[in-house]
């Protein structure tokens, strides 16, 4: 959407006013497309942080099953 208003020297009250109507319009259009992007990357944003979350426990719990299996190596080897 452009925003593009050409001015005459000579203009009409009726004119300007389709004008200012005309880019009243295209304003709140561009600030409807700006909330969308906006609702869109807080969307995608709160994808990530879970995506993220789940990644870090998985990473814990296996680093931790990890960490049972050598001590159950351990002590399966001191105790033979």
């Amino acid at each position: 959407m452009a925003l593009s208003i050409v001015l005459p020297v000579c203009i009409t009250g009726r004119e300007l006013k389709r004008q200012c109507d005309e880019l009243d319009r295209e304003v709140k259009g561009l600030d409807q497309d700006i909330w969308r992007q906006e609702i869109a990357l807080a969307k995608d944003s709160e994808k990530v942080q879970t995506v993220s979350l789940l990644l870090m426990y998985s990473f814990n719990k296996t680093q931790a099953t990890f960490h049972r299996t050598i001590v159950l190596i351990i002590i399966i080897i001191i105790t033979f």
